[in-house]
């Protein structure tokens, strides 16, 4: 009886993290924080800081996302974008750099961690997902 719950467990698991490929199927590009949209630019340098110094996670310009952190226990092993309107979703491995920057054409998220605390240089790369 033990062996059968067992297997149980595992097959669970295996089955939860084999679907956890949180890759998503769109073509991701790289821009320079310089060849970003004006408005984009603007947006990150004049972030808002929290009462703990620390920035947005997202920013969404259409207003019809939120961000999730999907958890196991105490741990988190991804995060999900999701319109909240349409119900489509993007999912990123949890340690994907923040912040998603949303607009009605792209998600636009840095390609590594700290780049707003450590001041944005023209030469900052981002990574760009159309979504349509």
């Amino acid at each position: 009886m033990k062996q059968i719950k067992l297997f149980l467990i595992l097959s669970t698991i295996m089955v939860v993290l084999s679907n956890c490929t949180f890759e998503n199927r769109k073509i991701i590009t790289q821009m320079c924080f310089e060849d970003l949209d004006i408005h984009i630019q603007d947006t990150l340098r004049n972030l808002p800081i929290d009462t703990f110094d620390c920035y947005p996670d997202l920013i969404d310009l259409t207003g019809h996302y939120k961000l999730i952190i999907k958890e196991i226990g105490p741990w988190g092993y991804a995060q999900k974008l999701e319109n909240f309107e349409t119900g489509k979703s993007y999912w990123f491995n949890y340690n994907t750099p923040r912040p998603f920057i949303v607009t009605s054409k792209e998600i636009i998220f840095p390609v590594e961690y700290n780049i707003i605390t450590k001041g944005l240089e023209k030469t900052d790369k981002f990574n760009i997902i159309n979504i349509y």
